[in-house]
């Protein structure tokens, strides 16, 4: 039933004055025009006119002052605007034009308006323009829409209201201007367009033009507009998690969860109820089961912390088939897997609902619904909920994925690109550092990656006299240039030259430079002859041009022919093309290792190419490690040295300078320590006894035989530094396997090895390889 009493709310939506008018002529004129005779509903709109009319014709036009005598007409236009068949009155009002103040409606919008409810201020869950009223922007809409044909969508209001419990509403308030007209006091205002073109309206600076030119004193609101206010506390709900995942980066980790809560209350409607979004973080492929992810968490309390490892276990085995958790909700559907049970029951919770937020049949999160009160939860509840399941299952499978984003980004800035084989010691390290800043302890440190007891493999496959080559190379190119430029200027050009002595002075520059190229030592001018070509060169070549046609003509030339350094190009295409297949063959050797255990793999780059493997239990400390693959690792290392070797042998006629390569392996018989040096970011070995094997490393490449002149490193052997040679009878036992005449000979040597500052005592092995 409508009641008629006058309730201004202009506090609500900050209403302005203006020239408002109460008046049926709006709806009787859409009664006539939209429900002519035979028309369906022509009956009722006929009933309402008459009414309407009658009314008028004994209390007058409708106005301020005889508002009560027509609230059979306002009961006539509810039945109207409304669904006849819905059992529960709705809040709804007749208002002013421009509503400032309602004039009659149900008890209900009576009640909920009186009620603690304000308007919620505008913010990032609104698009228009923040800095104009609500009321203004609909009095611009309605006059662009009614006199300009300019279509503007209108806003709703939502309204927050607090409740005794201290759960919260959100009420949705629609407006109708249907029954209003807008009229123009005299001419209507141009508006003038010309300030939009090509230009994006981002703020109300950029509208301000329009709005200059509408002021709504030169216009009237005549009629009356009809308010309905609806519970939107789900649709708004939903709006409110959809920002948290576009603004997650925004939010602190708190507020996360505690907005979480709050919602689910609301949408319950329960404020004894407890609530917590578990994002399921996995950190190795394992979860993190912290309760410092959500500190809501019952099931992974802090005071519930016994017997961690085997909770950690159970879990693991629980998201392999997740389901739907309830405890003493209904015997019928109450979990009966004993882990889950005793946990919950050691925390005297009265009732618990957890359900598996799945994204892409994967487990990302889980939401949990408790209570300590006597408050009966209810399987229901999911009902209810269901709605919010996509946008809760995106917002833990998004705080996941922010999650592992924070963590690249550490390890990047702290670290380096990662292998496999060590990215989970860097994860763990990554995340106490994410934990320590989340939890604001001042200025967190990154912790120290080192992993003890783990055996080195190393190897080198160096190019033959590789600096001699390029030496000859840059030579052969510089006499090319030379040879050019003593043909640049022929005698009978000479003459026309003015700076004779600039030209004497280049002359001997030339004969110099060849003097330079053809000495053995030519590496030490290598810096003399560039700057030669790159600078006095270019300087010469400019003064001189001009002087002849013939002159520029070779100038030219000399210019095309110094852009190509062929010997050079040769020899580093030669070596680019030797690299790749031994980068070639050093991957399938790393995908053999990897297979056998997760080991840490590095190679470095020279004129050939050095390598490093690290392989242990603290690599990988949850796969057991068998030191008898030791020997299979180094047999199959030693072969890979054997093919690269032949492989080079049988590319080296096809080059465009053939080249050779020398192999070297070091058995180091013990485990060493490694740790990330982050200044450098990269491993480095641990501790006195483990800088030995570095400086093995480092120099054993020049070691002689002793006694000798010779080299150990040769070109078709594999040379294989030891500490002695009972260390290797295994390894050697299953190279005769191999040593069939078509990649190794059998016949190997033993050596020992002339003393390197800081060591002595090496021995070595070295055995042919077949061509």
């Amino acid at each position: 039933m409508v009641i008629t009493k006058s309730l201004n709310i202009g506090n609500l939506i900050q209403t302005v004055g203006s020239n408002f008018e109460l008046s049926f002529s709006k709806l009787l004129w859409h009664l006539q025009t939209n429900l002519p005779a035979g028309s369906p509903g022509a009956a009722i709109s006929r009933l309402i006119q008459t009414k309407i009319s009658d009314l008028i014709g004994i209390h007058g036009e409708l106005s301020y002052a005889n508002i009560a005598d027509f609230t059979e007409a306002f009961d006539l236009i509810y039945g109207l605007t409304n669904n006849l068949g819905e059992q529960k009155e709705g809040a709804w009002a007749i208002a002013t034009a421009i509503p400032e103040q309602i004039i009659a409606g149900t008890e209900y919008i009576y009640e909920l308006l009186n009620s603690d409810i304000t308007p919620l201020k505008e913010d990032e869950l609104t698009s228009f323009f923040k800095k104009i009223t609500w009321i203004n922007k609909t009095m611009y809409a309605l006059i662009l829409n009614r006199l300009y044909h300019i279509p503007i969508e209108q806003q709703d209001i939502i309204f927050e209201r607090r409740l005794a419990n201290g759960l919260k509403k959100y009420y949705q308030l629609n407006i109708d201007f249907s029954f209003v007209d807008v009229a123009v006091k005299g001419d209507l205002p141009h508006i003038d367009f010309c300030n939009f073109r090509e230009k994006e309206v981002t703020n109300l600076e950029d509208l301000q033009p329009l709005l200059d030119s509408i002021n709504f004193d030169s216009f009237t609101f005549v009629g009356f507009s009809i308010l309905k206010i609806t519970d939107c506390t789900v649709s708004y709900t939903a709006n409110k998690f959809q920002y948290m995942i576009s603004n997650l980066s925004s939010y602190q980790r708190h507020a996360i969860f505690s907005e979480v809560d709050e919602n689910i209350k609301n949408i319950l409607g329960s404020s004894q109820l407890q609530c917590s979004l578990f994002p399921i973080f996995n950190l190795n492929g394992v979860p993190i089961l912290k309760v410092d992810v959500s500190e809501r968490s019952l099931l992974f309390s802090s005071s519930l912390s016994k017997n961690e490892d085997d909770w950690q276990e159970n879990f693991s085995r629980y998201l392999q088939n997740p389901y739907t958790i309830f405890y003493q909700v209904d015997h019928q559907v109450d979990t009966q897997e004993s882990a889950i049970v005793q946990r919950l029951a050691a925390s005297a919770v009265n009732g618990y609902i957890c359900f598996p937020l799945r994204h892409n049949d994967k487990v990302v999160g889980l939401l949990e619904l408790y209570t300590f009160d006597t408050v009966v939860l209810e399987k229901g509840l999911l009902a209810q909920l269901s709605p919010f399941f996509p946008v809760l299952t995106q917002l833990a499978y998004d705080l996941r994925l922010e999650f592992k984003n924070r963590l690249d980004s550490i390890i990047l800035d702290n670290f380096t690109a990662l292998q496999p084989a060590v990215e989970w010691r860097f994860n763990v390290a990554g995340a106490q550092y994410l934990r320590d800043l989340v939890d604001g302890i001042e200025n967190p440190q990154m912790q120290r990656i080192v992993f003890p007891n783990v055996y080195p493999l190393y190897g080198a496959i160096d190019v033959k006299n590789s600096t001699v080559l390029r030496n000859i190379a840059f030579r052969k190119d510089g006499k090319e240039q030379l040879d050019l430029l003593v043909k640049i200027v022929p005698e009978n050009i000479k003459q026309q030259i003015q700076d004779f002595h600039a030209l004497r002075s280049f002359e001997n520059r030339i004969q110099q430079t060849y003097g330079m190229l053809l000495k053995d030592s030519s590496d030490l001018y290598m810096q003399d002859i560039a700057n030669f070509f790159n600078d006095e060169v270019p300087v010469f070549l400019v003064a001189i041009r001009g002087i002849d046609a013939q002159l520029d003509a070779n100038i030219d030339c000399y210019l095309s022919g110094c852009r190509e350094n062929k010997f050079q190009d040769e020899f580093e295409l030669s070596l680019q093309q030797t690299n790749s297949l031994v980068s070639e063959e050093l991957g399938k050797l790393n995908c053999f290792i990897q297979q056998q255990f997760p080991a840490y793999f590095e190679k470095f780059r020279t004129d050939g190419i050095e390598y490093d493997f690290y392989i242990g239990q603290s690599l990988s400390p949850n796969i057991a490690f068998d030191e008898g693959m030791l020997d299979d690792i180094r047999v199959q290392q030693i072969l890979s040295m054997a093919r690269i070797s032949q492989k080079v042998q049988q590319l080296a006629p096809t080059l465009p300078i053939p080249l050779e390569t020398t192999q070297l392996v070091i058995i180091h018989p013990h485990t060493i320590d490694i740790s990330f040096r982050q200044d450098e970011k990269r491993f480095d070995v641990e501790g006195g006894y483990n800088i030995r094997y570095h400086v093995i490393k480092k120099r054993i490449d020049k070691v002689h035989i002793k006694g000798t002149r010779e080299r150990l490193v040769q070109p078709g052997k594999i040379a294989i530094v030891l500490y002695g040679i009972e260390e290797i009878d295994t390894i050697l036992t299953k190279l005769q396997l191999h040593a069939d005449g078509r990649l190794m000979s059998k016949r190997i040597e033993y050596l020992e090895l002339e003393e390197l500052q800081g060591v002595s005592g090496l021995k070595a092995l070295r055995i042919d390889v077949c061509s």
